[in-house]
């Protein structure tokens, strides 16, 4: 499997996490998986939960269990990522009212490597990485400083 898309979930949201499983199975690639992992873990460790996803796979793509995406935006993302040799791939975050009306960006600020690296928020919508670019430093330094994987 070249793609897994990782749900980390406390289960205890069964129709925003339904949502999430509609919508990425709409979206999802031919030969990807979506994997639902159990996540109701202290927030401290959610980082070692999305490190220890980044063996499932050559690429992962994290979609939130509360997130809807887009049904291009894991093809678009997983092609930008393998054309253009790059780690990382993400997609902005918007909030949609029910009828999907865009009503405003979920955060404001600068969309660089940087930017998007700097806090969990900022890469809330949906990031693919591939993996092979991440090693267990970065586990120690999000440990060490609580810095978004």
């Amino acid at each position: 499997m070249m793609l897994s898309v990782i749900t980390h979930t406390r289960f205890d949201r069964p129709d925003l996490l339904e949502r999430c499983k509609e919508s990425v199975a709409a979206a999802l690639p031919e030969n990807a998986q979506h994997l639902v992992i159990d996540g109701n873990v202290a927030f401290s460790d959610f980082g070692k939960l999305r490190y220890d996803a980044l063996a499932c796979s050559e690429y992962i793509a994290f979609v939130d269990d509360d997130d809807t995406i887009h049904p291009d935006s894991l093809k678009l993302c997983y092609d930008a990522i393998r054309n253009n040799n790059v780690a990382l791939a993400f997609t902005d975050e918007q909030i949609v009212d029910s009828e999907g009306k865009r009503i405003c960006p979920m955060i404001s600020g600068e969309r660089s490597y940087a930017g998007i690296t700097s806090g969990v928020r900022h890469a809330h919508h949906l990031i693919i990485i591939k993996t092979d670019a991440i090693d267990a430093r970065v586990l120690d330094l999000h440990n060490k400083y609580d810095a978004g994987l």
